[in-house]
């Protein structure tokens, strides 16, 4: 049966996923893209090598992230062509949690190997939250410079009228900032495990 991997939604609310299978020896195959319509239809878009672990669309492009051999990389797909483009490469971390594209930015957030076993300033009363060693990166597409979030723990971020919205955890519990870590917000709620 088809395994469902990662997925983006339009601006027209098309939802692009990418499906695949397992062979009898654990390997990954069959990889398909698939649109979904809004009308309950949907389209084989292509066949592909390998799915990405993570994307986004904008402007009529998905944005993947695809795990190679001791690196990310991060491509445009260009679904009319299925021309894929490579746009930069990520070394020192082991897992790409999410990408956002905004305007001429993708925002990215994942473990970095530099951040793991770092301990957090904050465990929940229950001892379910601990950091995990994520990092939040801003790359600007056409000039490749990356900037680090000043919030130093983040848990996740959601994009809220093109800006970014982070998620995060300090001495004090849970809060909401902006990228550069301002304006926090502490809220009494339970760790969010889904904030889009």
């Amino acid at each position: 049966s088809n395994i469902p991997g990662c997925y983006a939604i339009a601006d027209d609310g098309t939802m692009y996923l990418f499906n695949y299978t397992y062979s009898d020896g654990g390997t990954i195959e069959n990889i398909r893209l698939n649109s979904y319509n809004m009308d309950g239809s949907s389209t084989v878009i292509g066949e592909y090598d390998k799915p990405p672990v993570c994307m986004d669309m904008s402007e009529g492009l998905l944005y993947c992230a695809y795990s190679e051999a001791g690196y990310y990389s991060f491509c445009s797909l260009d679904i009319e062509n299925h021309e894929k483009t490579e746009l930069f490469r990520m070394e020192g971390y082991s897992v790409i949690k999410r990408i956002d594209v905004s305007e001429n930015d993708i925002y990215v957030l994942g473990i970095s190997d530099e951040r793991v076993g770092l301990a957090g300033e904050y465990t929940d009363e229950f001892g379910i939250y601990s950091y995990g060693g994520e990092k939040l990166l801003k790359i600007d597409l056409s000039t490749g410079e990356t900037t680090t979030s000043k919030v130093p723990f983040p848990i996740t971020y959601s994009m809220y009228g093109g800006e970014c919205v982070v998620y995060a955890a300090d001495k004090d519990g849970y809060y909401f900032a902006d990228f550069g870590n301002s304006g926090k917000k502490y809220h009494n709620i339970p760790q969010l495990y889904g904030f889009d």
